[in-house]
Order: C-alpha cells, then structure tokens, then sequence
C-alpha cells in the first residue's frame, strides 16, 4: 500500500507540479524565503500568502494588522487533513497559478479558503491631481477599496450605519472608526475608508523613532510648547506631565518652511498608539490628514489647523466676520448643497473669518426650521482656493445634518436637565449644545453683523494661482513665511498604506488655536489673538476673549 503523504509535503509535491515557487513552513513568525508564495500550515493555521521573495517583510505586516491572525477566533481556523481539503488546496493553487495577485491571500475559515485582501507590492510613484481632486482622484481608489473594505485581512467591519446615512469602517481591535459621509454610496464608503486609514496610520509607529530629552541636545527636536507656540509661562498648564530633561519617543519631521529636519514627539504624531507618555492634553485628530503625497497630505494638515484656528479665534473673541451673500452664486456644486440643506429643513449662513494668515476661510451656520430639525449646526473649512473652502464647509454641513439629528433626539434630554448636567460638556459631543434652541442668541455675535460680502467679491478678494497641487501648497507656505508663522510637519506613513501611493502627516502651525474639547482658556493663546487683531480691524483683542460659550465644533 503505498503511503499518503503528509499535508505538508502534499502541498509542496503540488506546488512544484504546477510550476509554483512555493515555500511551506509552520512559521508566521516572518522566516526569510525566496519564494514567490508562502504555505502556512501549523494547528491553528492554514494560509496561502503571495509574497514574492520577501517573505519576512510581508510576514512582518500581516502580523503587524492582524495580531498573528488572532483577529479571527481560533475555533474558525481550526482545519484537519482530509480528502475534501486536499482538494480545496489544489484548486487554490490551480487559481494561484492562473491568476496571481500580489494582494491577495487565502485564509482558511469555517472549512473553507476565503480570499482576503492586503496591501503588499509598493505603488511606482505618489499620484497628484489638481486641485482639488484629492485622494478619491487616487488611481488605486478601487484596490484600497478591496484592501481596507469588508474583506480586508484586518477583518474590519465595514458596512452602512443603522440609519444608513453614513457608511462606517471599525476595527474592533485597535478600537478604530473611520465614517464616511456624503450624498451618494461611493463617496460614503471611500470617505469611511480614507478617515479608517487617517486613524490607522496615527496608531503605529514610524520606523525612523529615537529615543531622547530635549535637553541633552543630541538631536535637533522640538517639543511640545514650541509646536504648539505655547507662552513660557503657561507651558505647565498646556502638558502638565511633559519634562524637557526626560527620554520620550521622538519621530522624524521637517520644519516645512525652511526644509530643515527635526524631530518631533511620537505621542503628538501617534497620537492613538498607547504610550507611557500621553502628555498631550485631550489628543484628537487635528491636523492629521492622509493625502496621495508626502506634500499633498502635509497640506491638508495645515489647512485643518488655520481652519479651526480661524474658528477659534471668531468664537473665542466674539468677533463680528462679514457675512457672505450666496444669492448670486452660480457655482454648481455649491447651489446642490445648499438645496440640500434647505430641503433637509435648514436656513444657511456662511462666513468670511479668515485671518492674518490670509488662507480663505468659511464657517458655515445651519438654522433649523422647525422642532423636528436641530436649532444650529456649524461646519467650518479653509482652502487656498475660496470657492472650495466655500464648497467644503457646505458638503460638510450637508453631510453631518442626518448624523447629528439622529444623535441628539436619541438621546432625549430635554434642556432643564441638560442646563443642570455636564451630557455634553467638554468632549466631542459638545456641538449639541447648540442643538437647543434656547441656545441660539450665542452665535449673535456674528449673525447681527452688518458686514456683508458678495461671494464673487470674497473670491476675488483671496484670488490666487492654485490650480495645481504645487502651487497651492507653495502658495499656502507663502502665506504663512509673509504672516510670520512656522509650519512644522511629521509624515509618519506606516509601509502598507505608503504601498498604495497614500501618506499621513501631522502638522503644526506654532501660536495657531488648536481645536481642543473642554477647559478651553488654558488652551487658547492670548498672544495669537492679538496678532491677529492687529492685522484685520473686524477681529477683537485678547481683552474680549470669552470662555464661558464651548466652542461650537463636534
């Protein structure tokens, strides 16, 4: 009787009968072998991984997502030899070997081989498009679908919110959510994806990290209060555990102004990875943005920091901003947003509050009109081009509007009870504030303006040549070099998201007002006010700074 072979030397006799250039170890500890595939077999695993001679790096990774395929329960990887499988494997070969894909891989799960997607070979070159086609324009938009979608190897749930106005990417593990918002399915699920990604990438670590002080002086770092530009004598309040003398984490960045490198604090960058130094008062993601660019995704990071800077600064000083006039819009995009938002029940308000750093900047206030609608909603948004700032604080509101009701009215809590509690105080709730109507003399400050711009004039008033994402970016370092401001940034991009032409960046625009939640006026930096208001006549002083109103924001 002749003997049957082991599984492991069945795979492999298989392998080399269809030509493959397949290596079977038990291993997924990352063994260096220069095979084209890999065939992991041991108790509690069965996996078919394209790895084309970099076994140990593409091991490395998968590892890396999905926690040595622990995502998965064991009891669902749980296989035995039998004619039935030695038959699914063969056939998975055959496929292998007739249509190889370098990101795909074969996970065996509830007695069958499931094709589950990862990133692996690198993309040639970051792909830029004009403005303002950014990363749903990436060419690789149906891939990274695949790869961070439902049949990610993350085993990532990714599907429509209970309400279906949004769509959702969570992974359950690292306790990660991206949504995605918009007015059609296509923009919802890549939204949700790319803001997945952005969350992702602010989780682990860059390779690049040193450890050191400050003070010792070995590396050229800056810290904490000098991104920030914190004043001397407030820097104990801002980072109340953060000591110059001490070794912290430290990742490489760049003063993006002067192109001088420097390092910046991992905890600031990585803010979702837990660290022993969490110095960094409420952490969130301002100033964070993926892009298809080191460049491009540095400057969607700094236009989210003058955005809400600019916010900031109109609230926190209850200055006046010119109100401006939509009624001679012509511009499709923002005449669909704004029906959008009237049909949803809503009256819109838009606002010139751009500051001395002199990039176009809009808020933009939604009135509800009825007691089924919620009292106000406020979006904001800067661009080098003031139509898109326009058009983005717009799709912004008009994306949120089903969300945010739907949050608020859940939870039911009438305003006698929310005036005598903290619900929505200090945290990323604290938009529902202004969902009362009792609290909606506190935007009077800017709604009894008497300062009104027709949108062509605010146009034409910011009008510059930023077409491309070269110039735009250029245009906005300009702005701020002229303005006397410092943009530091930290593209801190983990190698299977770089793999698809992506890049995540952090930046830091020091003395700009950073979006915190709660015990704003130790955050708020009277020195930046003052700045401003000696360049621009419609923004008050330090002496009007006013805390006692959260900031509008969710």
């Amino acid at each position: 009787m002749t003997q049957q072979l082991n599984f492991q030397d069945f795979i492999a006799q298989q392998a080399k009968a269809l030509g493959l250039n397949l290596g079977v170890t038990s291993d997924m500890s990352g063994e260096q072998l220069n095979t084209e595939y890999v065939f992991i077999v041991n108790d509690d695993l069965l996996v078919l991984v394209p790895v084309f001679s970099q076994s140990e790096q593409v091991c490395n990774v998968i590892n890396m997502i999905t926690d040595n395929f622990n995502v998965y329960p064991k009891w669902k990887r749980k296989w035995r030899d039998s004619p039935m499988l030695r038959a699914q494997c063969l056939a998975i070969l055959s496929v292998v070997k007739d249509k190889p894909k370098a990101h795909e891989l074969f996970l065996y799960s509830n007695g069958v081989f499931t094709k589950k997607y990862f990133s692996n070979i690198a993309k040639d070159e970051p792909k830029v498009f004009a403005m303002p086609g950014y990363r749903l324009g990436n060419l690789s938009a149906n891939e990274i679908e695949n790869l961070f979608g439902q049949h990610a190897v993350e085993n990532l749930n990714y599907s429509f919110s209970p309400d279906q106005s949004s769509y959702f990417c969570y992974n359950n593990r690292l306790n990660l959510l991206g949504v995605g918002r918009g007015k059609d399915m296509s923009t919802m699920r890549r939204g949700a994806i790319y803001e997945y990604i952005e969350r992702a990438s602010a989780h682990y670590d860059k390779d690049d990290s040193i450890q050191t002080s400050h003070a010792l002086g070995q590396y050229p770092t800056v810290n904490p209060a000098q991104l920030w530009g914190v004043e001397p004598d407030r820097e104990a309040q801002f980072f109340p555990s953060y000591d110059d003398d001490k070794p912290y984490s430290w990742v490489s960045g760049r003063n993006a102004l002067t192109d001088e490198a420097v390092y910046i604090p991992s905890a600031m960058v990585n803010y979702l990875k837990v660290m022993p130094e969490q110095f960094l008062h409420n952490p969130n993601s301002s100033g964070c943005a993926i892009g298809n660019s080191a460049d491009e995704s540095a400057f969607y990071s700094a236009l989210e920091i003058i955005e809400r800077d600019a916010l900031m600064v109109t609230w926190y000083t209850k200055s006046a901003p010119s109100r401006i006039d939509l009624s001679n819009c012509r511009e499709k995009s923002v005449l669909e947003h704004l029906k959008w938002i009237d049909i949803k029940g809503y009256d819109v308000e838009c606002y010139d509050i751009t500051t001395d750093i002199g990039i176009p900047s809009v808020l933009c206030l939604m009135l509800g009109r009825s007691e089924h609608n919620i009292a106000a909603l406020v979006t904001s948004s800067a661009h080098t081009n003031p139509l898109e700032a326009l058009d983005s604080a717009l799709a912004e509101g008009a994306s949120l509007i089903g969300i945010c009701e739907l949050n608020f009215f859940r939870k039911a809590i009438d305003y006698e009870t929310f005036k005598a509690g903290t619900d929505f105080q200090a945290t990323e709730n604290q938009y529902m504030t202004y969902c009362y109507p009792q609290e909606l003399h506190k935007f009077d400050f800017m709604r009894n303006t008497g300062n009104t711009v027709d949108v062509d004039t605010f146009c034409e008033q910011y009008a510059a040549d930023v077409s491309s994402m070269d110039t735009a970016y250029a245009y906005l370092k300009a702005q701020l070099v002229d303005n006397g401001y410092d943009l530091y940034v930290a593209e801190s991009t983990p190698s299977y998201i770089q793999n698809q032409g992506l890049y995540f960046t952090r930046a830091f625009i020091p003395g700009a007002i950073n979006l915190i939640f709660g015990d704003h006026p130790i955050h708020v930096n009277s020195q930046r006010v003052d700045k401003a208001a000696s360049k621009l006549a419609w923004i008050n002083d330090a002496s009007h700074l006013q805390f006692e109103d959260l900031q509008p924001l969710g």
